[in-house]
């Protein structure tokens, strides 16, 4: 994490950029959750005083994405696939952001029909490549979803671009 200097390091996860991230400050703003920012964004979505429900903790996507709605006034619980019960907490979220690579971890039956559902886990098998929900499932029985494909990974790229450029920019300073 360490040796990437913290001026060069356009994935936001080296110490000094995940400590200014914690403060709302970042000067690198992890790729993933500027993805997720300007995806709710561009919806007119605000997460203030929302219930915000992250299954996954790592440090690409979990950690910076509840960082960062904790910085915009959401309420937020992160869980893990050790998680007892996930439902207790999806049952009643309005945004739930899945980041585990496990099939089918959310059901239908696990969400409420106004939740927002938003995935960056996924696994290949084979020839197909599944989500943390099943898209086709799960469309009509919430408020709005991201598609398995095409959606957040296209997203976190762009935002990873962006962030080169910056760093680019900060290094002709």
């Amino acid at each position: 994490m360490q040796s990437i200097a913290p001026w060069k390091d356009v994935d936001g996860l080296h110490p000094l950029n995940s400590g200014l991230l914690m403060y709302g400050k970042p000067t690198f703003m992890p790729p993933t959750a500027k993805g997720v920012s300007k995806l709710l964004t561009e919806n007119k979505i605000n997460v203030k005083g929302k219930n915000v429900v992250i299954i996954g903790r790592g440090i690409t996507a979990g950690r910076p994405l509840s960082l960062m709605f904790q910085n915009m006034g959401a309420t937020v619980s992160v869980l893990n696939i050790n998680t007892k019960d996930i439902t207790q907490f999806t049952k009643t979220a309005d945004i739930i952001v899945t980041a585990v690579g496990k099939r089918n971890l959310l059901k239908p039956e696990d969400v409420n029909k106004n939740a927002i559902l938003i995935n960056f886990g996924f696994i290949k098998k084979g020839d197909k490549i599944y989500g943390d929900y099943e898209f086709d499932e799960m469309k009509d029985k919430v408020k709005a979803l991201t598609p398995i494909l095409g959606s957040t990974g296209p997203l976190t790229v762009a935002y990873l671009l962006q962030n080169t450029i910056l760093a680019y920019k900060l290094k002709r300073k």
